[in-house]
């Protein structure tokens, strides 16, 4: 029985390397399904958290749309702060902060994006970084984000690669020393959260910066890095916007010349002269007679400095002396006896003189180049005076305007005068700023100030049927031969008599702002400067959208 093991030295040494070979076959298979095991789960947590942190981008891009649209939302396109420190571990977990020093770092405000708690694969929150020019700085600041606006922050050393990232951060790690990186054993599960226990190296800077990375040491970085782009949410921002606009702008643009204020019918308008197309970022805005088409004439005249603006041009508008004043009786009883007008140092213009009976008075004058701008009539500014036993007593004074196709216009005030029983004096006066800025000018106008303050005007392309110049008859056929304005794709092409033309992003990568219309305007259609126009859906290759200013009922 015992035979068998009596073997001879060479056989048992033969055995001996047998058993050993298939103790390292067994250790060998061990451990490549070991690594295979650790491979496939560090694939497939990859997996997940992709899937992760495009859920979030998704919820990112569409929050910051739905915002934009919003009356209530004064900085349109503004992305939300990372969670609020104060709130992790309250009911109010996942609630974005109101406003963050940028570049802002922390963790996915999930809850303020309409998610469910955002986890990685490992079961940890993601992280969140916001670039600079795109959240609040501070309680009720004001941004200025347009197509042109790009991310800040730096992603694997390329500049303004990124609005903003959505970071993975994985499990912890022992961070070795290394170029880019501060060794740290990352310690979780501190209230509030150390950035630097949960992401590594330039992703992991306290306090944060604007550069960040995607891949680094192996062993030492984790982070799986998803960016957001200007690319991925302008297009949601700008089709906000132009519902804003149709909204916000096109009424009281369609109405600042418009009807008996301005010498026409009731509900008719004529559209101030467009400014000449050059490059929006230091274009002057000012109309040029003549022209109907080009940049919306959004040149200032108060509240800016002409050092520093060039939209700024306090003396456009001004009394055109050489045409002189006058006054005229235009109604009423009795009669006006003497007259005697000018103009004075302060700018002003004036008549005065004496009146019998009870006569309604009208001083009349022109100012140069109101149609070269966006204005009002300030009644404020005008004042009719009769002079009684107590002194001087103003009266109720109507103002109005008339423009002429030389971009000047004829402003009047008017009042009705009381019959005293004898001879009286009057004093009829306007100032030069009878004719202010339009409030569409105003970046603190709490309708539309958004649209200045976030720079919109320097995007869009305004176009108008010539019927409707100062001066023009104010009417357009759509019947053939059409002389409205055409615009291809529209319910009813031939119909516009003014529109404008919302420029998206730019989708050949040219640098903006800068002189060439085709850097704006994707279609040769758009920007060939005729009566024909085009819209198409916005895509990859066009992104103008046309916006009706005013068309035939």
């Amino acid at each position: 029985m015992l035979q068998p093991f009596l073997l001879g030295g060479a056989q048992r040494g033969a055995a001996l390397v047998a058993l050993m070979a298939i103790v390292v076959l067994a250790v060998s298979w061990l451990l490549v399904s070991t690594l295979q095991s650790s491979a496939n789960f560090t694939a497939a947590a990859r997996v997940r958290n992709a899937a992760a942190l495009n859920r979030a981008k998704l919820a990112l891009t569409g929050y910051v749309a739905r915002q934009a649209v919003l009356a209530a939302e004064t900085n349109p396109g503004r992305l939300p702060c990372p969670e609020a420190r104060g709130y992790i571990g309250t009911a109010n977990e996942g609630i974005a902060a109101g406003s963050c020093t940028l570049p802002a770092l922390g963790r996915l405000p999930w809850r303020t994006l309409g998610l469910d708690r955002a986890l990685d694969a490992y079961g940890e929150p993601l992280w969140y970084a916001v670039s600079p020019g795109w959240a609040l700085p501070r309680s009720g600041a004001s941004l200025t984000i347009n197509s042109n606006s790009a991310g800040r922050l730096a992603l694997d050393g390329r500049a303004d690669a990124a609005v903003a990232l959505i970071i993975a951060p994985g499990p912890a790690l022992q961070v070795s020393a290394s170029p880019g990186c501060a060794p740290r054993a990352q310690s979780r599960g501190r209230s509030p959260p150390d950035p630097r226990d949960y992401l590594e190296c330039d992703n992991g800077t306290l306090p944060a910066d604007a550069s960040f990375a995607s891949a680094g040491p192996t062993g030492s970085f984790n982070d799986q890095v998803l960016p957001v782009t200007a690319a991925d949410l302008l297009p949601g921002i700008e089709a906000a916007i132009k519902v804003r606009i149709e909204r916000d702008i096109v009424p009281p643009l369609r109405g600042a010349y418009e009807g008996p204020q301005w010498g026409l019918p009731a509900g008719q308008a004529v559209f101030a002269y467009a400014a000449p197309f050059t490059d929006p970022g230091t274009s002057d805005f000012r109309g040029a007679a003549g022209n109907v088409q080009g940049l919306l004439p959004f040149s200032a005249s108060r509240g800016c400095d002409p050092g520093r603006d060039p939209r700024c041009a306090p003396s456009l508008t001004a009394w055109n002396t050489r045409r002189g004043a006058s006054v005229a009786q235009v109604g009423g009883t009795g009669r006006l006896r003497t007259a005697q007008c000018g103009f004075g140092k302060d700018s002003s213009v004036w008549c005065r003189g004496s009146y019998e009976g009870a006569p309604r008075l009208r001083l009349s004058a022109m100012q140069d180049n109101v149609a070269l701008a966006l204005r009002k009539i300030d009644p404020q500014r005008a004042i009719v005076y009769y002079h009684s036993s107590t002194g001087w007593v103003p009266v109720a004074g109507t103002v109005s305007g008339s423009l002429a196709a030389d971009a000047s216009a004829r402003i009047d005030v008017a009042g009705s005068l009381p019959d005293l029983g004898h001879e009286t004096d009057y004093h009829m006066i306007m100032g030069q700023d009878v004719i202010a800025d339009h409030p569409l000018l105003d970046p603190d106008e709490p309708s539309s100030g958004w649209f200045v303050r976030n720079e919109w005007y320097r995007l869009v392309y305004y176009a108008y049927a010539p019927q409707f110049a100062p001066g023009g008859i104010g009417r357009c056929d759509d019947a053939p031969p059409a002389t409205c304005l055409q615009v291809a794709n529209l319910e009813r092409p031939d119909r516009q008599r003014a529109i404008l033309v919302l420029a998206g992003r730019s989708l050949a990568g040219s640098a903006r702002p800068s002189g060439n219309l085709e850097d704006f305007l994707d279609s040769d259609e758009n920007r060939d400067a005729d009566s024909r126009f085009e819209q198409r859906p916005a895509g990859a290759v066009f992104n103008d959208r046309i916006i009706v200013l005013d068309a035939n009922p």
